[in-house]
């Protein structure tokens, strides 16, 4: 039994809610989970707690699998993760989504993160900088570890009952955060409203920051045909998980670059629609769902009983012990 102490940050206790709900089923596979975990053969650590005590003069020494902060998918640029990722007690390194192509990691970054190129395709060449580089060993630590999609905050989500998208009212919605101190990011978001808003469809919604109260958002889901989510700090979108719960056509900028846990949602083509990053093709992508929506409601309801699916613990459990247990090999 391989014996997994978690320590997540105040802050993040959310992120491994799941692995203690489904302790019992875990231990069953031979991964045993606890808050406190006396002699752990593995620390399960969130990255901002190890950084508190560094910045305290406290060095980890005992085996680390750390579950990293950065909501991007791209590794974090900064000098604490990349170095931290090297130490040779740290044999996991957990991101709630990841890169296809781990050699993304080490390219040039424009402003330290590979979905910022994407919004900004015009930026000069100059502008990308070569992160600190991680060697093969090193990133091959990087996996996938927890379904995001079963983080306490998609419990009611869960729990909707799904609409047929041809009497749904609302044909196009986005709802989140525009303003923001980083301009690249607010620009793209502001794209975002803009190309909505310009389409032609007779009934729109955008929110703009926190417009909607949890309870009436998922309930204007329900009654959305296409949720539109732009790129934030990281590639996904916790409303990219709502919108599918909730039986919507989910229209994302270009993420199939982007692998996730369990439920592989940026998997091309099968779960959502992409569009350019500058939502310059939004008119388009919006007139074929409309023009077609006995497919795409079929389309949502596929994604929507895959989702589904993915929570039961016999479906992504096999991961999370595969990830652990080749974690646990590298212990010197």
């Amino acid at each position: 039994m391989l014996r997994i102490k978690l320590e997540m940050d105040p802050g993040f206790t959310d992120r491994g809610e799941v692995l203690l709900r489904e302790a019992s089923a875990l231990r069953d596979l031979g991964l045993d989970f606890a808050a406190d975990m006396p002699a752990p053969h593995l620390t399960f650590v969130h990255e901002s707690v190890v950084q508190a005590s560094v910045a305290e003069g406290v060095e980890r020494t005992e085996p680390l699998v750390i579950f990293e902060r950065q909501a991007s998918a791209t590794l974090g640029v900064n000098v604490g993760p990349r170095a931290m990722i090297q130490k040779s007690n740290v044999v996991g390194w957990v991101k709630e989504h990841t890169l296809r192509d781990v050699s993304i990691h080490n390219a040039p970054l424009y402003l330290g993160r590979h979905h910022y190129g994407l919004m900004a395709p015009d930026a000069e060449p100059r502008s990308y900088k070569r992160p600190i580089q991680v060697s093969d060993a090193d990133l091959a630590k990087i996996g996938l570890a927890v379904p995001h999609y079963l983080n306490p905050m998609f419990d009611t989500a869960r729990e909707l009952k799904c609409r047929d998208i041809s009497v749904r009212k609302v044909q196009v919605m986005y709802a989140g955060t525009v303003k923001y101190n980083f301009a690249p990011l607010q620009d793209h978001r502001m794209q975002c409203c803009q190309a909505i808003q310009d389409l032609d469809a007779t009934h729109k919604v955008i929110g703009i920051g926190r417009s909607f109260q949890p309870r009436f958002f998922n309930e204007l889901l329900r009654d959305t045909k296409i949720f539109v989510s732009p790129y934030g700090w990281g590639e996904y979108s916790w409303k990219d998980y709502e919108a599918i719960y909730a039986g919507c056509v989910l229209v994302k900028p270009r993420s199939s670059f982007v692998a996730t846990a369990g439920f592989d949602i940026f998997d091309e083509g099968k779960y959502c629609v992409e569009c350019k990053p500058d939502f310059s093709d939004l008119q388009e992508v919006v007139d074929k769902i409309l023009n077609d929506q006995a497919a795409y409601a079929e389309f949502a309801q596929r994604a929507r009983q895959s989702l589904m699916a993915a929570t039961a613990v016999e479906v992504w459990a096999p991961q999370t012990v595969a990830y652990f247990n080749r974690a646990a090999a590298l212990i010197h």
